[in-house]
């Protein structure tokens, strides 16, 4: 079942992920020689053949957005595997241009008025999204993004971190951040309490 339809900005970035999961669907049913062509296609004396390639294609409507379904449909007798396919094709285009806008968002993105965790969630979608089309980016470098990005009020922290002898992955770096973030928001609130009641 397909909560959220892929729009064609998701499709993009985070195909692989979409791609995997339907791909799953289609082994749970026994149904992916619909989608990888080794099944021959189209059977139209085989009405079982037609059931199955029907409900495939009614998964990829209700999984898709109208915008990317607009661009890979190709008159009403395409079949499931000519809709995969066309998808796909609409996902491996223009990977370079792709990698050149995502790379310059994960290198110039800060936190601003981000939490922790949506700052650190922000770059890992751009991660995942690059790892898409091909560009990995190492542990190493997503710690210096986390750190470059981090508000003024996490300088110190981020200096600290950056200046161990051996840097730390990113689950650690994370995990230190995260904490100041929680010691600095439990002193604001035991403050704003003080002064609640000394006002009083």
């Amino acid at each position: 079942k397909f909560d959220v339809p892929v729009t064609l900005e998701m499709l993009a970035s985070n195909y692989t992920k979409w791609a995997l999961f339907f791909n799953s669907m289609c082994g749970k049913f026994s149904l992916r020689s619909h989608i990888d062509g080794t099944s021959p296609h189209p059977k139209p004396d085989d009405p079982q053949w037609d059931v199955a390639d029907s409900c495939i294609l009614s998964w990829i409507f209700g999984s898709v957005n109208d915008s990317a379904l607009d661009l890979a449909m190709h008159g009403d007798t395409q079949t499931a595997c000519g809709m995969w396919v066309a998808i796909e094709s609409l996902f491996r285009a223009n990977k370079d241009s792709r990698a050149i806008y995502l790379l310059n968002e994960f290198h110039f993105m800060v936190q601003g008025d981000s939490t922790i965790f949506e700052y650190s969630q922000h770059l890992k979608n751009k991660v995942a999204a690059l790892r898409d089309i091909g560009h990995n980016i190492e542990d190493l470098q997503l710690v210096f993004a986390l750190l470059r990005g981090l508000n003024p009020q996490f300088s110190n922290t981020a200096d600290d971190i950056a200046n161990t002898i051996v840097l730390l992955d990113f689950s650690k770096t994370y995990y230190i951040i995260t904490l100041k973030e929680v010691r600095e928001k439990t002193a604001a609130k035991t403050a704003l309490l003080t002064t609640s009641r000394s006002g009083c």
